[in-house]
């Protein structure tokens, strides 16, 4: 496990508290909308960059903790051979 040692904690760290700003800025954005009024045109609110740049370095964590490894199992039920099958009577 790459939380044992002192370096895999402290990325382990730093993720969760990007993950911490990541959901106070979609709470921010929920609230104020995503789109800010000036007094000439609409724009993007600035959290939502914000957002985007703290969800790739999420992203950019959990590959180095090596969390993005998925288990990749055969889909459905074991196949059954369908060609012919000598008798082992």
């Amino acid at each position: 496990m790459p939380f044992r040692t002192p370096a895999g904690r402290k990325i382990l760290y730093q993720a969760c508290a990007a993950v911490d700003l990541a959901e106070m800025l979609a709470d921010v954005i929920a609230t104020e909308g995503p789109m800010l009024q000036t007094k000439t045109t609409r724009r993007t609110h600035p959290a939502t960059r914000e957002l985007i740049q703290v969800r790739a370095l999420i992203a950019r964590l959990i590959d180095q903790l090596g969390l993005n490894i998925e288990v990749v199992k055969p889909v459905g039920r074991p196949v059954r051979p369908t060609s012919w099958m000598p008798d082992m009577r």
